[in-house]
């Protein structure tokens, strides 16, 4: 019986950076009767997915994921939640 040897976790770690905002998109964005719902996925120009509004900056250029198709947007105003 052959040994299994895992490839470093290093080769895995950039197709990861790739595919989880793909796979993030699946959750966010659904299917209704009424039509697909669901939110975006909001990410830093370098690829980091935003969780917050306080994560960004004002000036900053950010992508935006739609449902169909992208954006590209710029920060004007950060507005935390109050609650």
């Amino acid at each position: 019986m052959a040994l299994f040897i895992p490839l470093p976790r290093a080769l895995y770690e950039p197709s990861a950076r790739v595919v989880a905002p793909r796979l993030l998109g699946h959750w966010l964005i659904r299917n209704t009767p009424v039509g697909p719902c669901g939110g975006a996925i909001v990410e830093t120009e370098a690829g980091h997915v935003l969780h917050s509004a306080t994560q960004a900056s004002p000036g900053e250029r950010l992508r935006v994921q739609l449902h169909e198709g992208r954006l590209a947007a710029t920060v004007d105003a950060v507005e935390p939640d109050q609650g």
